[in-house]
């Protein structure tokens, strides 16, 4: 089904996160490029369905496959291999100009308003439940293994035990308890280990704080996003590929 596609397909990028890096040693590509692995990126980056569907749907894991491509095929010197890849990607390039976005179109159409929802791309897979790291919090007190507070001795911060080294993730954190008006959390991600976790200074930190919306990493930025408070609900989004991270309030 649906579901199962995506967690693949999601699964299968993060192998081709692992291979890029291989690939980047000289000896490894020379071994590398050959039909055995070069038609089976192209198949994952330009194969369509006879419907004009792309076979594989997910954006990052068809990107990935490209840079692999990229970087593989320089240290090709096979004239029949290097213009037959060369073909077969300018031969993609037209059915996604043309023929994808048309067939992508009708099945929109078909599937109807009803089923827009479910049909919707989000690739993502519920990772392990989540937690504090008890042996990485200061000032702070752990609930339960998902419930932080802020402890006494002044600032402080908690940590997740999920490290977080390659991929695209996101999660929420609700704001169960609060001081309104004179709201004192920031949430966010951060390096480890921490030499500096005061939020107006800290290099080490990517923070968005509850009572001005301000943005902060080695001193506070210039944009802002809307203040939080208790009872609401900040998402936090963080590509690691891409160097981003984003946050939403209330389901923004």
């Amino acid at each position: 089904n649906g579901k199962n596609r995506r967690i693949v397909e999601t699964q299968l990028g993060d192998f081709l996160v692992f291979l890029r890096r291989v690939i980047s040693f000289k000896n490894v590509q020379s071994n590398i490029v050959s039909v055995k692995w070069i038609d089976p990126l192209l198949l994952i980056a330009t194969r369509m369905h006879e419907t004009g569907v792309p076979l594989v749907r997910n954006l990052r894991t068809k990107l990935l496959a490209l840079h692999i491509l990229e970087s593989l095929l320089p240290a090709c010197f096979e004239p029949n291999q290097i213009k037959e890849t060369l073909e077969g990607l300018f031969s993609s390039l037209s059915a996604c100009m043309w023929e994808m976005p048309l067939a992508l179109s009708k099945k929109e159409k078909e599937a109807g308003k009803a089923n827009e929802t479910d049909n919707k791309e989000d690739d993502s897979i519920p990772i392990k439940e989540f937690s504090f790291d008890p042996d990485k919090m200061v000032c702070s007190v752990m609930e339960s293994g998902n419930v932080l507070s802020h402890g006494a001795g002044g600032k402080g911060y908690g940590l997740a035990t999920t490290a977080i080294t390659s991929g695209c993730f996101q999660w929420k954190f609700y704001i169960t308890r609060e001081n309104k008006g004179n709201e004192g959390t920031c949430v966010g991600v951060s390096r480890w280990p921490i030499r500096d976790f005061n939020h107006r200074t800290t290099s080490d930190m990517w923070l968005y704080r509850a009572y001005s919306g301000n943005l902060y990493h080695s001193g506070e930025q210039s944009c802002i996003l809307p203040s939080y408070t208790q009872g609401d609900c900040i998402t936090c989004v963080l590509d690691v590929e891409a160097r981003t991270i984003s946050f939403g309030k209330n389901g923004e």
